[in-house]
């Protein structure tokens, strides 16, 4: 059970292809088997009913309208039409087909014997009375109307995804030829709602299992039709319902190698035609029936209201206490007697009733008095003014009576309110559905105790279904006396589906009430279940109105690290003191939903479980009253999931693209998300994917067994392709995004990821428009600062008024409007840096996508990925850099052949990474492990040999205090485009933080952070990072071998080393002000000598903020303009060499001024035009 999208071909699919392949590139050498493959296959095509024609009575006589009746009319007699007899009698196959089974010395069926085919049928009826009607090719049905006529027969066949590829249907078309022959398939197959089995293969093909060689259809028999026509004497382990039909279509499959296929569904519609010479044309069409998603309706039948509302003027009463009962209430057992001894002093003393009643309950003075009636007592002297406060106190507490009812009302009031308001409770009696909504409500209130709760097994048919969060405010009237909140009730979206499955189905008559629609998710262990979804760390629902999931840090290490979020930065990305913010993840109802909603998928921050969301069931009956009804007040299943679906992708970013799709090799309800979700599924090794020829005979790379399992070789590969389409259609809500991402540097300056656009564009400039951005300003925005700034300002207030315990959970649509919105913008700037650090697949389908047209096939799904070859493909998609994903299936088939077309999606190649923790286990038993989204630091892709040298730094002298070099921007064919100057520490054995790194090749990837903004990296020294402490295995590899650890840094291996702005190698204290990196300028700085001579660093003049810091940004800059769009992918090549060869990364000269290597050097070069005193 999964919606995982991207697994491969099934292996008897590949295996299919792999051998049509090698067979159709033999040129040579060609054996009988290949002959016989290449020119006598042929498809066949057969259609059969499940349909037994019974006999019907009408209060004990026989109905004269049942089509048994109407045939009998039509002069066919009951044994040909009874039952079972016409479908077995009917079968549609290069004409009519019949099958039978054994029969005993009476004439009956034998129990436990096969059906037999009784063969092609030819000649003409050897008889012409009505019990031969089945007989012979010519004559059938009879041959009194208009003679010896042809048998009816399926001309062709087509079967075609719809609805974006979320349904399927197949259309049939047959002729006959009289008028009887049209009544016998009237019954049996124009008959709307009932079942057809449509079948088709290559009767003489490839089987996998004979290693190549050639095979037969075997009587066209097929455990498929053989359920479908008797589906009681079938095997005791396939119960009568399609879920059986479909696993037996699927055994089949992969019994005949892919060479098969069928589809059984239900008739949706028919139409017939008569041609000028009498022939019918009819056409059928077919779901599968599973499709019956798209017609199914919810159950919203209106039950009876019920008997027990209370009701005021239109519907509601107040219930109050009696006096007795509310007085006894307010001054407790103690005081049940109201007729004890009162004093003046103490009604004069404590004004407010509240005060005096207090007093009365304490006072020893007032229990020496006793009045009845206003009389009696043992202090006569007393009694008048005890009568009096006796009297005031009665007044008292009648004022207090009336308006302790008057609040009640009040309260009852404002609750009828907040009772209307909410549709959970408003529209609790409407419909079943929503009765079920209001019920599971009342189960879930029912275990509320102060907190968030789990419903554990109280919903026993799924483990902790549901959730109860209490005191939500969702916009409520205050309620006197009450406050102004309500409870909030969750259910997982699974058990949601569960309750559609059980209460809104269609269900068989027999087999126990088998349901028509299935959805494919584990119910009874949600835990496990593998339908997921793509979120993006923090994944916080902004809306928990609608839904609620486990939430996670902010923090994404290398993309969203901690000092971005709890530092604040000015606009040019600089950092200052700030404060330290991100959502706190360690509350109650957090950990409740950590611990109990199983969403959480271990060690992969980017996923989480579909069916496990928690949907608000305020959520759910709102979406049920608002969704559109046909003209008898039915909801459409697929409609309604569809907003549910909408509900959860708003909630969580934006960045889900739910399909609710039927599939058809397994009956059942899928639900996928299109959005790109990395690591779901094993390491896919190039060989356990199929690839497609799709043009010529290329040499194959891989190794084959030959037919005759003799010996081991590679081959050319002939194409089974007969025809394909390139469909570059820009879909039309991505038009804005190509437009803007199309030229857009920056990347991420959009909300959405106009990355993936730029990066499909990259080195192509227009002239008129050179660059397009969404912002009416010039400067780039820096991603990095963009987002902390966003998630400071505009989610952590939000957050925490929706979140944060102490107080009400506020889910007023006030506040989750704006923190929806912002989180989406948030979210998308995340996701779209997360594709540039390769933790994500880019979130895109490549601008085109490829309908292959191929000898028909079978066994392929949708949503499995494959490959093509990249004959026809243009450059801008780099070899081996396109998946395949299968979007759309469609079959034609007529006498003469069987085409299979794909309708595909592409997508680009990703190389998933395996996440681990920081320690590098993947356990996540431990809840900050669980709930806090963190990664390793970027990791960034391999070079690969297509990447060229753009920059040749030549390291000049090293006396120990500093390296100068020379650093030439190269074009692509490696002319000098112009020369900088550059400053290093001096080589000191590879040592992390005090030393230049080593000579060699380097792999260079542009860059941003807070600190240098735009700059370049060198990759290799960021990925594989090492343990701190360790030496050897797990430590970085530069090309002059593993890096040396050293004390004086906490023995770290060599990492994040960059090209980037600094004036200088060292400070004037003597400490190193680069750590490892490469700082670029315009000249050498004469004007200031550093220790042992030679230039201070580069620039006219050192300073941190003077003159050679400005030029050295300006150098980088230069860099930055000619090569960061080269940077950014696919990267580019520097090489780093020494002055005179060089050993490690020190070059053999000292001396800058007096050397004339050094001089002879850079008078060499083209910018500096032969003067050594131009570069000073």
């Amino acid at each position: 059970m999964s919606n995982i999208i991207g697994s491969p071909f099934d292996t008897f699919v590949k295996d299919q292809i792999d051998l049509r392949q090698q067979t159709l590139g033999k040129s040579k050498n060609i054996d009988y088997d290949a002959l016989r493959y290449y020119t006598t296959k042929t498809p066949w095509l057969r259609l059969a009913s499940s349909i037994n024609v019974e006999a019907t009575t009408v209060n004990g006589a026989e109905d004269p309208t049942s089509v048994y009746n109407r045939l009998l009319l039509a002069g066919f007699s009951e044994d040909q039409i009874r039952g079972e007899n016409l479908s077995r009698n009917l079968i549609l196959q290069g004409g009519v087909v019949s099958v039978n089974k054994p029969k005993d010395e009476n004439g009956n069926d034998i129990d436990g014997e096969s059906l037999q085919f009784s063969g092609q049928k030819f000649g003409l009826s050897p008889n012409l009375d009505s019990n031969s009607i089945f007989e012979g090719a010519y004559g059938f049905g009879g041959v009194g109307e208009r003679g010896f006529v042809p048998m009816p027969g399926i001309t062709s066949a087509t079967t075609q995804y719809y609805n974006n590829g979320a349904l399927s249907k197949a259309t049939v078309n047959i002729k006959c030829f009289n008028r009887a022959q049209f009544a016998l398939l009237d019954a049996l197959y124009l008959r709307p709602g009932y079942t057809l089995l449509l079948e088709f293969g290559w009767s003489v093909y490839l089987s996998n299992n004979s290693f190549g060689g050639i095979s037969t259809f075997p009587s066209f028999k097929t455990d498929p039709l053989e359920f479908l026509l008797d589906p009681e004497a079938f095997s005791s382990n396939y119960k009568p319902s399609q879920y059986s039909m479909q696993s037996l279509i699927n055994l089949e499959r992969e019994k005949y190698s892919g060479n098969y296929e069928a589809v059984y569904g239900k008739v949706t519609n028919f139409k017939w035609s008569v041609d000028n010479d009498g022939v019918y044309n009819c056409s059928i069409d077919l779901i599968g029936v599973g499709s019956i998603l798209e017609s199914l309706k919810l159950n919203v039948i209106k039950i009876t209201k019920s008997t027990t509302q209370k009701t005021k003027d239109s519907g509601f009463k107040s219930e109050y206490q009696s006096k007795d009962e509310w007085i006894e209430e307010l001054f407790g057992s103690g005081l049940n007697q109201i007729s004890r001894a009162l004093n003046d002093e103490y009604t004069t003393k404590f004004p407010t009733f509240t005060e005096f009643v207090k007093q009365v309950q304490r006072s020893k003075t007032a229990k020496k008095y006793y009045f009845k009636n206003g009389s009696g007592g043992s202090a006569v002297a007393k009694e008048a003014e005890s009568t009096k406060a006796w009297t005031n106190f009665k007044e008292e507490i009648n004022q207090r009576y009336e308006a302790y009812k008057t609040g009640v009302d009040e309260a009852a009031d404002a609750q009828q309110q907040n009772d209307d308001n909410n549709p959970l409770i408003a529209n609790k009696d409407t419909t079943i559905l929503n009765n079920i909504f209001y019920q599971t409500y009342q189960t879930l209130d029912s275990i509320k105790d102060g907190g968030v709760q789990f419903s554990k097994n109280t919903i026993p048919s799924m483990k902790n279904a549901g959730m109860i969060i209490p005191n939500t405010y969702n916009g409520e009237i205050l309620i006197p006396g009450q406050g102004q909140s309500s409870t909030s009730a969750f259910i997982k979206f699974a058990y949601l589906l569960q309750i559609i499955e059980k209460k809104c189905n269609l269900f068989s008559s027999i087999n126990n009430g088998t349901p028509l629609m299935k959805f494919d998710f584990q119910y009874n262990n949600m835990e496990e279940d593998e339908n997921y979804m793509a979120i993006i760390p923090p994944n916080v629902s902004t809306n928990p109105q609608k839904c609620a999931v486990p939430y996670a840090s902010a923090v994404i290490k290398g993309i969203v690290d901690k000092d971005q979020l709890y530092s604040t930065y000015t606009s040019e990305g600089k950092v200052e003191e700030g404060v330290k913010i991100d959502f706190k993840i360690d509350t109650d109802l957090n950990k409740s939903m950590v611990e109990n909603s199983g969403f959480i998928v271990e060690d992969n921050p980017y996923v989480g479980r579909l069916g496990n969301v928690m949907i608000n069931l305020r959520f759910a009956a709102q979406a049920l009253s608002e969704a559109p009804r046909d003209e008898d007040g039915g909801v459409a299943v697929i409609s309604y999931l569809q907003t549910i679906l909408q509900g959860i992708n708003s909630s969580m970013g934006s960045i889900n693209n739910f399909m609710v799709v039927n599939d058809e090799s397994s009956g059942y309800i899928r639900i996928y998300d299109e959005s790109p979700m990395p690591n779901i599924i094993p390491s896919i090794e190039d060989d356990k994917l199929s690839t497609i020829n799709i043009f010529g005979m290329p040499q194959s790379e891989k190794e084959f067994v030959n037919f005759d399992n003799s010996e081991v070789s590679t081959v050319k590969l002939g194409s089974f392709v007969t025809n394909i389409g390139l469909d570059a259609e820009i879909p039309q809500n991505f038009s804005t995004l190509v437009s803007i991402g199309s030229q857009n540097s920056g990347g991420n300056t959009l909300q959405g990821n106009a990355y993936s656009f730029n990066t499909y564009n990259r080195g192509l400039v227009d002239r008129i428009i050179p660059t397009k951005s969404s912002k009416p300003t010039s400067d780039k925005p820096n991603p990095i600062v963009e987002i902390s700034t966003i998630f400071r300002e505009k989610l952590i207030g939000p957050f925490e008024e929706v979140y944060l315990e102490g107080k009400r959970y506020n889910f007023h649509p006030d506040v989750t409007g704006n923190f929806t919105e912002n989180y989406t913008t948030y979210i998308k700037l995340v996701q779209g840096l997360a594709a540039q650090f390769n933790r994500i697949p880019k979130p895109f389908f490549l601008p085109f996508n490829l309908n292959i047209e191929m000898e028909g096939l079978s066994g392929m799904r949708l949503f499995e990925k494959f490959r093509v070859t990249d004959d026809i493909l243009p450059p801008s998609y780099a070899k081996d850099s396109v998946d395949i994903i299968v979007k759309g299936i469609n079959h034609n088939i007529d006498v003469q052949s069987w085409k299979t077309t794909l309708d595909t999606l592409s997508v680009p190649r990703f190389k998933e990474d395996i996440i681990v923790s920081d320690s590098g286990s993947k356990s996540t038993s431990d809840l900050s492990k669980r709930i806090e989204a963190t990664t390793e630091d970027p990791i960034v892709p391999d070079s690969n040999k297509d990447q060229i040298v753009r920059l040749r730094l030549t390291r000049l002298v090293d006396n120990g205090y500093q390296t100068l070099g020379l650093m030439e921007v190269l074009a692509e064919n490696g002319d000098t485009l112009y020369t900088l100057t550059t400053a290093e520490l001096p080589y000191n054995d590879n040592i992390n933080n005090d030393s230049c790194i080593p000579l060699g090749t380097y792999t260079i990837v542009s860059r941003n952070s807070p600190k240098y903004k735009n700059h370049f990296l060198i990759s290799e020294l960021t990925k594989n990072k090492g343990k701190v402490g360790t030496v050897g295995e797990g430590a970085l590899s530069t090309p002059l071998g593993p890096a040396v650890n050293d004390a004086r840094n906490n023995k770290a291996p060599r990492a994040d080393v960059l090209i980037h702005e600094a004036p200088s190698a060292k400070n004037n204290d003597g400490s190193n002000w680069l750590l490892g990196c490469i700082a670029p300028g315009f000249t050498f700085n004469i004007n200031q000598s550093g220790p042992k001579g030679n230039p201070r660093g580069t620039g006219p003049a050192y300073g941190r903020d003077g003159r050679s810091h400005k030029q050295s940004r300006l150098a980088v800059e230069k860099i930055l303009k000619t090569l960061w769009n080269v940077g950014e992918d696919p990267m580019f090549k520097m090489e780093i060499v020494a002055l005179g060869g060089g050993v490690d990364g020190k070059p053999v000269h000292t001396d800058f001024y007096n050397d004339p290597v050094v001089r002879d050097k850079i008078t060499q070069l083209e910018d500096f035009e032969g003067s050594f005193d131009s570069i000073l």
